[in-house]
């Protein structure tokens, strides 16, 4: 308090020339000064009890809790036609195994000429322990 005085002190006296009016607005300002900063420090405990007091995870964690209770599933009811053209389909594919001949089927699971390198480094990694 003495140095903050003292400074202010130094600059009030380049102000002003009276030195009952430097003691006066001194003492004014001194005042001011723990005035405020009393009451920033009681607004700021009182920000610090109010965030105390917002627990986050807390509320967020009911929030969620309601907005899953709240939420309705709606399930999807076909017609009758959808129904019918499933199962039609679904018919469809079951015959179409059973009808067809062995050449079909295989052109029917034909993906392709068969991927033979794993075959390949196997073999030539045989060859190369036979040759050492």
């Amino acid at each position: 308090d003495e140095e903050k005085s003292e400074g202010l002190t130094g600059i009030l006296a380049d102000c002003l020339d009276n030195e009952a009016a430097i003691q006066q607005a001194l003492e004014d300002i001194m005042r001011n000064w723990k005035k405020y900063a009393d009451s920033s420090k009681d607004s700021s405990d009182a920000v610090a009890d109010e965030v105390k007091k917002l627990d986050i995870t807390e509320k967020m964690h009911a929030i969620t809790q309601e907005k899953i209770a709240n939420t309705k599933v709606r399930k999807v009811e076909k017609s009758a036609e959808e129904k019918k053209i499933k199962e039609a389909i679904l018919l469809g594919y079951g015959n179409e195994g059973s009808e067809g001949s062995d050449d079909d089927n295989d052109k029917a699971g034909d993906l392709g000429p068969a991927n033979t390198n794993a075959e390949s480094v196997q073999k030539e990694a045989l060859e190369n322990r036979e040759k050492q």
